[in-house]
């Protein structure tokens, strides 16, 4: 018997989740305009369960809000948001990764490598949506290695905004 590894076992919700995700961080879902579950179910090519199942997790993360009976609005960040959101990260991360830098060692760094690889060529290649996805990827790792599972929680938070 071989398994599939626990990335590709993700429900369809969460590949939809992820999809709605790289489209918002490409652009391609705009601020302000009202997309409804059906619409984007025939976008990906499944039913609307799905995609209303991850809309309202988007919702509970602040990044669409629900519009009765229409579907659902992105919500737009102001540039103090956003300047909010930096601050909190500076505060979490840089301590952490300090820490991290005095106390890891090379053994531990090591994994890193490959990650820092493809926000490279993720770069040169001007992809953005895989850019973001491994520059994500890299700092939850990096983290990580606080051993502190609750703050690998709240940067991952922080940083699907």
């Amino acid at each position: 018997m071989k398994l599939r590894s626990v990335e590709e076992q993700r429900s369809l919700r969460e590949q939809v989740s992820h999809a709605l995700r790289a489209a918002l961080v490409a652009g391609e879902l705009r601020p302000g305009i009202v997309y409804s579950a059906p619409l984007l179910a025939a976008e990906f090519g499944v039913s609307a369960t799905p995609v209303r199942e991850a809309m309202l997790n988007l919702a509970k993360e602040g990044l669409v809000e629900v519009v009765r009976n229409k579907g659902f609005r992105v919500t737009e960040l102001s540039e103090a948001d956003l300047d909010d959101f930096t601050e909190i990260r500076a505060l979490v991360e840089v301590p952490t990764v300090a820490r991290i830098a005095r106390t890891a060692s090379r053994e531990q760094l090591e994994p890193l490598r490959p990650l820092a690889k493809a926000i490279v060529a993720a770069a040169r290649r001007r992809d953005v949506i895989k850019y973001v996805d491994a520059d994500h990827r890299f700092h939850l790792e990096l983290v990580g290695l606080a051993g502190n599972p609750h703050l690998v929680r709240v940067v991952g938070d922080l940083r699907k905004r």
